[in-house]
């Protein structure tokens, strides 16, 4: 797939920082779970997206644990990271992205 000069300086940065670039099977990106933030074992009131939309960028990466030797479940990443990403940019930003992105 061709790659424009910006990707590919984007790539090469990724790359630099990932922490299995030496092994040529670890995935390119990792897959996560998201670790609650209080395990009570009671359902919260809203859906998970709505809470992690409410946190910041940074927050909502501090509660992924990333496993390096499993790559990434695509489900996984729209439930902790995308949907939450499109909400945030909604309520911050009033973006105006389709509910359904």
């Amino acid at each position: 797939m061709p790659l424009t000069s910006a990707t590919t300086a984007l790539l090469r940065a990724y790359l630099a920082r990932h922490p299995r670039a030496h092994c040529a099977t670890a995935p390119l990106f990792p897959a996560s779970r998201l670790i609650p933030e209080r395990p009570t074992g009671v359902r919260a009131a809203r859906p998970a997206a709505q809470v992690l939309g409410d946190l910041s960028a940074e927050q909502t990466a501090a509660r992924l644990d990333l496993d390096w030797d499993a790559p990434l479940r695509r489900q996984n990443f729209y439930k902790a990271v995308y949907r939450p990403a499109v909400l945030r940019a909604n309520g911050l930003a009033g973006a105006g992205l389709p509910a359904d992105l």
